[in-house]
């Protein structure tokens, strides 16, 4: 008997959920895989706090929905043949790899993979778990032929039990497959996991998408056989083409303005879908459509006449706010300024050369070794009066490679610039602002409150005192800023900018290419795409805080 056939023959024991569960295993002839797989799978739920049946319910539900085709076996023999590097440390240290690479095994079940990474080069993890529990339902709810609404998707119980088990599975297979780094450069033709192809990035490098629930109702629809179905809309929808890439089986085409841009078999059924495109997007200014929010439609054919399937909006707010999850390049901007923002072009290029200038400031620093520590940590010294003989290390000699934001051409700043500066015993103002009238006794107040700040708890604000450089940016984003805590009279207590605010931005955005920099420096070739939410998540502003303190440590094993 085939691993195949004895992988069929455990899913059917639905009533034993270790045995269900255990289908999961890349070969199931073995009773030690099938042990192994079990005992991953045990730790997993109990780390997650979820209950083994209520993931038995799930899987049952969203077992055999999709047959990925061609396409999508070759992303699973990505995700099986990839390699990770293993954690270097103490015993189960390294993360589980449970409903990531064993899932892609299970014919019925690799479709939830391969979905979700496909979702992730456009949405966060809420979105994709509505996803699915949309599709779900849509799939076993609606089998008379009409759709469930939205409302009653919300609150229906099954929701209830399939949304709390999606999170997780979503969350496990972004963390051991998408974000992983198990699919090297070049398996799929991309650094991304699972890549939109080249001619329909080109129609429109921004990306138009359907809603979460929408778009469940969409996948429902197009899983059952149709001779022929044609999608018309505006843009090209790129979270249902890249979806219906890896996992419609039949003859996908895609037209745009009557051009024909896309056209392949992707395979055996004698089934066609059309995505009829009206028109490209221009790669400088903003995507064109006749309508505020733009619609798309799709039909099936029925005795040679379109019949309408259904039809719905994208490009929605839900959609608009979304960011991809996938891996991504090292100094891609990863804060978008506010829309409608003045300068907004100004402060991008403000912003970067703030980056560089303090980058190039770190890795110039004099270091010397500290002997005594039982870490490997560096000393800096910052006293200007330090002989050449003790300033021959430096930061850039402890790294691997020099950081290519170096190199990038991102230019020298208009005007001379003060990058670092010692605390003086009255530090000057944050801010300099002539726009708003201030009181001298309240900003001598709030220096003073900032001056004493506690500099073991590394925040913003005790490193901005050092840094003039930053001051002056967050000055001019203040300036260019429209929201109601830059457009306030007065100077504010404390640094509060929050997310939204041009100051926000520009800070993180700061903050982001530094790290990004010091990956680099290690070799790192590409970033996660988890975005900090506040400054304080960063560790960039521990490092800056460490160097301004005098020392650099190095706490890896």
């Amino acid at each position: 008997m085939s691993s195949t056939d004895v992988v069929a023959r455990s899913l059917d024991l639905s009533a034993r959920g270790v045995d269900l569960l255990t289908a999961l295993t890349e070969t199931a002839n073995s009773p030690h895989s099938v042990v192994h797989v079990a005992m991953e799978i045990g730790r997993w739920l109990g780390r997650e706090k979820l209950n083994e049946r209520e993931l038995q319910f799930c899987l049952e539900k969203a077992r055999g929905l999709v047959i990925p085709n061609l396409r999508g076996n070759q992303f699973y023999d990505a995700v099986l043949t990839g390699t990770r590097e293993r954690t270097v440390g103490s015993l189960f240290t390294q993360p589980s790899e449970a409903l990531g690479r064993h899932m892609v095994n299970d014919p019925y079940l690799c479709w939830m993979t391969s979905t979700i990474a496909c979702l992730f080069e456009f949405h966060s993890e809420n979105f994709i778990s509505d996803v699915l529990c949309s599709f779900i339902m849509q799939a076993h709810l609606s089998e008379d032929g009409k759709p469930v609404t939205e409302y009653q998707l919300a609150w229906h119980p099954v929701r209830l039990r399939l949304k709390p088990v999606l999170e997780k599975i979503v969350s496990s297979i972004w963390y051991n497959v998408v974000n992983s780094g198990i699919i090297k450069s070049g398996q799929l033709g991309s650094n991304e996991s699972l890549p939109l192809p080249r001619e329909l990035k080109e129609v429109c490098p921004r990306g138009h998408n359907i809603e979460s629930h929408t778009l469940g109702l969409v996948f429902s629809q197009l899983r059952k056989p149709r001779p022929q179905v044609i999608i018309e809309s505006d843009h090209v929808i790129s979270n249902l083409a890249l979806w219906l890439i890896y996992h419609f089986n039949g003859h996908l085409r895609v037209t745009v303005s009557s051009k024909i841009i896309f056209d392949e078999t992707l395979g055996l059924d004698k089934t066609q879908i059309e995505l009829r495109t009206r028109k490209f997007c221009s790669a400088s200014g903003p995507c064109e459509s006749e309508t505020s929010v733009p619609s798309f439609k799709i039909y099936f054919m029925v005795a040679g006449h379109l019949e309408e399937l259904l039809n719905g909006k994208y490009d929605t707010k839900m959609t608009l706010e979304q960011n991809p999850r996938v891996r991504q390049r090292l100094y891609q901007p990863q804060i978008r300024p506010p829309s409608g923002s003045a300068g907004r072009e100004s402060m991008k290029v403000l912003t970067r050369q703030t980056a560089h200038e303090i980058v190039k400031w770190l890795l110039s620093l004099p270091v010397s070794l500290q002997l005594c520590s039982n870490e490997l940590s560096f000393a800096i010294n910052m006293d200007s009066e330090t002989s050449d003989s003790d300033r021959n290390l430096l930061v850039a000699d402890l790294l691997a490679r020099i950081p290519s934001i170096l190199n990038m051409g991102w230019g020298e700043p208009s005007a001379a610039k003060v990058i670092f500066s010692q605390l003086p015993d009255d530090p000057i103002p944050l801010t300099i602002d002539n726009s708003f009238d201030t009181d001298s006794d309240d900003e001598n107040s709030v220096l003073r409150d900032i001056g004493n700040e506690d500099m073991s708890e590394p925040t913003p604000e005790t490193i901005l005192p050092h840094f003039p450089i930053l001051r002056d940016l967050l000055q001019e984003a203040r300036k260019s800023c429209r929201c109601t805590y830059c457009r306030k009279p007065g100077r504010p207590s404390k640094l509060e900018f929050a997310v939204g605010c041009l100051q926000h931005s520009s800070f993180m955005e700061v903050m982001t290419y530094v790290a990004h920099s010091i990956a680099d420096a290690f070799g790192a070739e590409d970033t996660s795409a988890c975005l900090a939410s506040t400054p304080d998540d960063l560790d960039v502003v521990t490092i800056l805080h460490d160097a301004i303190g005098g020392s650099l440590t190095y706490n890896g094993l």
